[in-house]
């Protein structure tokens, strides 16, 4: 696809949506072997850029930081050649790392710094007013989550060390998270059934874990 230079990207409905810098676009992969670009949406220069970017039906879920604080924009995909802005998360009270999961009609936001971080929890049963549920603390700001079901698994770095973390959030408004594993390289996360994949880095091969 030659329309940017991707920073981010998630997949739904044989769309792919990718962020770069201030802009979102939107491309058919029905053809695999011939994707074409329906649309895009370019936000205001009062963000800094998209990053992380998960999706929900028609609406699309970007990190897309205003410069004084974090914050994640709802955007309606349900006409791909003209997504438009239509909510934003309440403000979440960061300037540093964020990234997004979803799964069902939650969606949860890491976010913190190097020393803490945060888990948040939100209702988006109103795709374009997601409510605050709850909020559990990390050791520091999350570098990469996935949820399934009633877990969410975040991992992150602190004291040198990359670590992987289960959090139960059977109760929204009480997510719980269980001891840490650690002794890995920080990385990015993927689920698949009652499997959990890491990726190491140059150093650390590839991790799998059975949850």
């Amino acid at each position: 696809v030659n329309c940017c230079s991707t920073l981010a990207l998630a997949e739904s409905r044989d769309l792919l949506f990718l962020g770069n810098g201030f802009d979102l676009y939107v491309v058919d992969i029905g053809n695999r072997a011939a994707p074409i670009v329906r649309g895009s949406l370019t936000l205001t220069t009062s963000f800094i850029g998209i990053g992380d970017i998960v999706v929900s039906g028609n609406h699309v879920y970007v990190v897309a930081s205003p410069n004084n604080y974090a914050a994640v924009a709802v955007i309606d995909a349900t006409d791909p050649a003209n997504p438009t802005l239509v909510g934003e998360v309440p403000t979440i009270p960061t300037t540093s790392f964020l990234t997004l999961a979803i799964s069902g009609t939650r969606l949860y936001v890491g976010d913190g710094q190097q020393f803490r971080g945060f888990m948040r929890v939100f209702d988006i049963s109103t795709p374009a007013a997601p409510v605050p549920l709850g909020v559990v603390e990390t050791r520091s700001g999350p570098g990469s989550m996935v949820a399934s079901g009633n877990w969410v698994f975040l991992t992150y770095q602190h004291a040198d060390v990359g670590w992987i973390q289960a959090v139960d959030v059977s109760d929204p408004a009480n997510p719980v998270g269980l001891t840490p594993l650690g002794g890995t390289a920080p990385g990015q996360l993927a689920i698949s059934g009652n499997y959990l994949f890491k990726n190491g880095g140059y150093f650390d091969p590839i991790r799998v874990v059975d949850i």
